[in-house]
């Protein structure tokens, strides 16, 4: 089904099999479990692989083309190493955040490195719909980062996460919701919220690409959010991970002993 058709939808897990994702098992505690390090590298289907469902479901969706962008340039002072290369369950975390991400439908994945690239690129997962670009310019920041992977996004993708790499605990389901509701609210700035607090990633619709690489990169990824306070959805989801970031690793600890992992 091409992008932007209006039909019904159940997204299918990513093991291979054809069990269809429960809506109402979104935070299954399980699912977040597999996306703390059990996937397979062969991670799923992307939205091409959506199995329409128009005669067994009254809802309707918009079928989407998500991308992501996965930060992994900062210099990471504080923690004394880049956070991307972190053990995490006995995984590298890049690892464990493309996996995560592919499995929950992302079409097109955007890796982007700068500092101590060297260390980071040779973890990269070898996956079609995983490409790598490199900021010259990291020293910049975040705003930076982001607008280098975004000129880096085909024309046909609708919605876009962005997702800082030091998010380690974050689940699978918790994308699947994102997407879902971005799928209902097309126009809307879709933000996660654990405990009342919002998290990451959020997922932007497409429209604003262009308002973000107009950013001047020394204002925050936040500024085009406070522009459209009136399309900010926040999606409440049964997931820690989304507030779950650290910048030494004694934040990671506290984290791992507070969420038990």
């Amino acid at each position: 089904m091409d992008a932007g058709v209006t039909g019904s939808f159940l997204l299918q897990y990513p093991q291979g099999n054809h069990n269809a994702y429960d809506t109402n098992a979104a935070h299954d505690k399980k699912d977040c479990r597999q996306c703390q390090g059990e996937l397979s590298p062969a991670v799923g289907p992307g939205p091409h692989d959506l199995a329409c469902l128009t005669e067994r479901s009254s809802q309707r969706y918009t079928v989407r083309m998500l991308a992501c962008i996965l930060l992994a340039a900062g210099q990471s002072r504080r923690f004394g190493k880049p956070k991307a290369v972190t053990d995490i369950n006995g995984r590298p975390l890049i690892q464990l955040l493309q996996e995560t991400v592919l499995a929950a439908g992302c079409e097109e994945l955007i890796v982007v490195l700068g500092a101590r690239s060297e260390e980071i690129e040779p973890l990269l997962l070898n996956h079609s719909r995983v490409n790598v670009v490199h900021n010259k310019d990291h020293k910049f920041g975040q705003t930076s980062s982001f607008q280098c992977g975004l000129r880096q996004l085909s024309k046909a993708v609708t919605g876009v996460w962005l997702l800082p790499v030091d998010y380690p605990f974050l689940c699978r389901a918790t994308l699947l919701r994102l997407s879902e509701i971005l799928s209902q609210h097309p126009a809307d700035i879709v933000i996660p919220t654990f405990d009342g607090k919002r998290g990451h990633p959020p997922l932007f619709p497409a429209d604003l690409i262009d308002e973000f690489l107009a950013l001047d990169p020394g204002l925050g990824l936040n500024t085009v959010q406070h522009r459209h306070r009136d399309r900010c959805r926040d999606c409440p989801v049964d997931d820690p991970g989304v507030i779950a970031t650290f910048n030494t690793p004694a934040e990671l600890l506290a984290w791992r002993a507070k969420l038990k992992l």
